[in-house]
C-alpha cells in the first residue's frame, strides 16, 4: 500500500501508524504517474478532491493505472446550490456548467452528474454512490458523496 500526501506532517503521522509499504510527500498526479500502467487494484482518494476542482486528469490517470476490475473509491464535497454568487463567480472563472466550483469554504464542491460523466468517459461504472457528511463546520454538517467505481474496459 502506497500513501501519498502533500503534507510532510501527515506522512509522519502515517509512518507512525504503520501499514504502508511506501509513503510519498507528493502531488497526487505525480504519485500516479510513477505507478506502472494497469497495476493498481484499488485507488483510494479520501477527502482529497476538495482541494482539486477539475478531476479530468485524475480520472484519466485512474483509467490508465487501474487494472481491469480495479476499484476507484473517492469522496467529494457536494456542490452547494446556495453558495451565493455562484453564477457570477462561475462566469468569471470559466467553470460555468463544469460540475465543480470553488466554494466560499475554500474547498471545491462537485456534482453527482460531473462524477458520473467522468466515470463513464474513463471506462468505469458506479458500483456505489452514497450521501455522507464529509465534516462538520461550526456544528453544521457538510454534505458530500462517497463513490466506489469499477474499471471495466481493458485498453
Amino acid at each position: 500500500m502506497v500513501g501519498v500526501d502533500l503534507s510532510p506532517k501527515m506522512i509522519d503521522i502515517s509512518r507512525e501508524k504503520g501499514g504502508y509499504d511506501e509513503l510519498m510527500v507528493d502531488d497526487v498526479h505525480t504519485a500516479l504517474d510513477v505507478q506502472p500502467d494497469k497495476s493498481l487494484n484499488l485507488l483510494l482518494s479520501a477527502d482529497t478532491f476538495i482541494y482539486v476542482g477539475d478531476l479530468e486528469r485524475c480520472f484519466s490517470q485512474a483509467k490508465v493505472k487501474l487494472a481491469e476490475g480495479g476499484l476507484f473509491a473517492l469522496s467529494v464535497e457536494l456542490l452547494s446550490e446556495v453558495d451565493g454568487g455562484a453564477a457570477e463567480e462561475e462566469a468569471a472563472s470559466g467553470t460555468a456548467g463544469a460540475g465543480f466550483k470553488l466554494q466560499r469554504s475554500g474547498r471545491y464542491g462537485h456534482t453527482p452528474e460531473y462524477i458520473a460523466g467522468l466515470a463513464a468517459r474513463s471506462g468505469m461504472v458506479v458500483e456505489l454512490q452514497r450521501d455522507i457528511v464529509v465534516r462538520k463546520e461550526q456544528a453544521t454538517p457538510i454534505p458530500g458523496l462517497v463513490y466506489v467505481l469499477r474499471r471495466t474496459q481493458a485498453e
